[in-house]
């Protein structure tokens, strides 16, 4: 038996059906969600094949390093990362990870 374009088959059926009787659960579960709060995001950066960076022995390789100088909560950003300065509290910069 041949459908005709506006029917439907009986699988697809109970899939829509199933999914309607679904959807006021769904709404109901994300009313109790705080929406007030703001997820938190993360950001990882990886080059694979390096970035190009002035020599070390060049005076503006410590400018333009990829991670700050010093430690803890003092250190100083470079010019590289001069942009995240105003979101200094909610970033951490790691450096020196690496896997076998």
């Amino acid at each position: 038996m041949t459908n005709k374009f506006w029917q439907i088959d009986r699988r697809t059926l109970l899939k829509g059906a199933g999914i309607s009787l679904a959807l006021p659960l769904m709404e109901a579960m994300a009313s109790k969600a705080d929406k007030t709060r703001i997820p938190n995001r993360s950001c990882f950066m990886f080059f694979p094949n390096g970035v190009s960076l002035p020599p070390e022995s060049h005076k503006a390789h410590k400018d333009w390093h990829w991670f700050p100088s010093g430690d803890g909560g003092d250190y100083k950003f470079t010019k590289s990362l001069a942009p995240l300065a105003p979101h200094r509290k909610e970033i951490s910069i790691l450096q020196g990870l690496s896997h076998p």
